[in-house]
């Protein structure tokens, strides 16, 4: 790859995509998008380009962050969507 060698510095960390509301739901920063939203198409097969009315006011940017962080942190998030559940 010409000039990946002149590259001097490699982000190494990245801002968390999600924020968490007064009520305790996890949300994608970008828009009121719950994380649960995301992660349920996601389970489902959606891409973050495929546009579901439940999580349209997340820009797939957002989405694909929020699909990422899920997988970096799945047990996490998966033990936070069974609270959620009761």
């Amino acid at each position: 790859m010409k000039g990946w060698q002149n590259m001097t510095t490699l982000e190494e960390s990245q801002r968390s995509p999600l924020l968490l509301t007064e009520e305790g739901t996890i949300c994608v920063a970008s828009s009121q998008v719950s994380l649960d939203s995301v992660v349920y198409h996601y389970k489902l097969g959606a891409s973050a380009e495929q546009n579901r009315p439940e999580i349209s006011g997340a820009r797939s940017g957002g989405r694909y962050a929020a699909i990422a962080y899920y997988l970096s942190h799945q047990e996490t998030v998966e033990e936070y969507l069974r609270q959620q559940e009761r």
